[in-house]
């Protein structure tokens, strides 16, 4: 096989494998996201919940309804390539308001909180560019979002 044939069956394998992995990263957060929960509480893979192929130095913003008087659940999972400080900001789509922000909470990758009011939330995922700025690592990333109905309490 002379160099031409070797360069032209790399450039047509190249993006085979890219799409391979994309693939691989669609359901991500189905197999990865520890989703045990010691409280007993039965929580409903939200609709919203989402995963894909990311690159450092992204943001990416996910769409997600939010019902009133439901306890919603956020998991975030990745490759460990894309590092370990990977920002997830809720925000009030509307106001724009910032609802949470795992900078304020170690970095936290689960967040749970009771929705008194209907309202669409935007997820913003921050992935933190590479310290080396010659190499650039992309790896999986799920945001599992799951709710439950809030229990009553009270009379």
């Amino acid at each position: 096989m002379n160099i031409k044939h070797f360069v032209l069956l790399c450039s047509m394998a190249l993006p085979l494998f890219g799409i391979a992995q994309s693939t691989y990263c669609n359901d991500y957060h189905t197999s990865k996201c520890d989703v045990s929960d010691k409280s007993g509480k039965k929580w409903t893979l939200h609709p919203s919940s989402k995963s894909g192929l990311f690159k450092q130095g992204s943001i990416n913003v996910l769409n997600c309804p939010a019902q009133s008087k439901n306890d919603y659940r956020f998991i975030l999972c990745y490759d460990e390539a894309l590092g370990d400080k990977i920002v997830m900001k809720i925000k009030d789509a509307t106001s724009g308001e910032i609802v949470y922000t795992n900078e304020t909470d170690n970095f936290s990758r689960i967040f749970e909180f009771s929705n008194t009011k209907t309202r669409k939330l935007d997820i913003e995922i921050q992935i933190p560019k590479s310290a080396d700025a010659k190499t650039v690592a992309s790896g999986c990333l799920g945001v599992m979002i799951q709710n439950r109905k809030t229990d009553k309490s009270g009379f």
